[in-house]
């Protein structure tokens, strides 16, 4: 058979002056089901996940990523039932930078933390905006990942 169209939810708005930067998500296919699940940005419909097998996981937005509304959307190529599910969204104010490491220091001496294979966002928009340091070079991002190495976390 063909595809068939799929169905989506109805935009879930995020509280006035949030955005959603974590997302809990399930995708269930049946057994017989061939298809796929979406999370799709409310605003313009882009698709933040697609995949099409059975998960339960969640997904980190990028920074530069603003989603203040969301959609699930479930899709079936032949047959059998799809179902996506939004189960939680965590929000933050929109525009205010989220630091995700915080290093606070007492000696000179102390070797800096390791952090190259990590994804920090996209240069040079980095340190003060991800990374925040007690003292300069407390941390060592050299090289760090250009791009995130999956979309589910946390973990």
């Amino acid at each position: 058979g063909g595809a068939d169209t799929g169905s989506s939810s109805a935009a879930v708005a995020m509280p006035a002056g949030t955005e959603a930067w974590q997302i809990e998500f399930a995708v269930a296919i049946d057994a017989n089901g061939d298809g796929g699940g979406q999370v799709r940005n409310g605003a313009n419909g882009a698709a933040l996940y697609d995949g099409r097998v059975n998960v339960s996981s969640w997904l980190n937005l990028p920074g530069a990523t603003r989603v203040t509304s969301l959609i699930a959307y479930a899709y079936r190529i032949c047959c059998g039932d799809v179902t996506t599910t939004l189960r939680q969204v965590r929000t933050r104010q929109a525009g205010i930078r989220q630091v995700e490491l915080s290093v606070a220091e007492y000696s000179a001496r102390v070797r800096p933390i390791l952090a190259q294979n990590n994804y920090w966002g996209q240069f040079p928009v980095v340190l003060g905006d991800r990374i925040r340091e007690g003292r300069a070079s407390s941390v060592n991002f050299d090289g760090f990942a250009l791009q995130a190495l999956d979309a589910v976390g946390p973990r």
